[in-house]
């Protein structure tokens, strides 16, 4: 019995001094920036997909117009 208790005593405590130092906040928003340091930028726009090797595909003026348009999500799927 003396070490079950020592046991939850133990527990018990570490559970505590685990919980005691979590932030209360999140500092995700916390601090306001400059609005013109920030920009969004779409990149969901302009993804074609194809599931094979392509050679030189890498080129600048490579024709892919026989792939299929994807959006920059639904190409994950896409690979399953």
């Amino acid at each position: 019995m003396p070490m079950n208790r020592l046991l939850l005593f133990f527990t018990l405590s570490g559970f505590g001094y685990t919980q005691k130092y979590q932030p209360q906040f999140s500092t995700a928003g916390f601090y306001q920036t400059d609005k013109s340091v920030r920009e969004a930028i779409n990149f969901n726009v302009g993804w074609r997909f194809i599931k094979q090797d392509v050679t030189g595909a890498e080129k600048h003026d490579f024709d892919d117009s026989a792939w299929s348009v994807v959006n920059l999500l639904m190409a994950w799927n896409f690979c399953l």
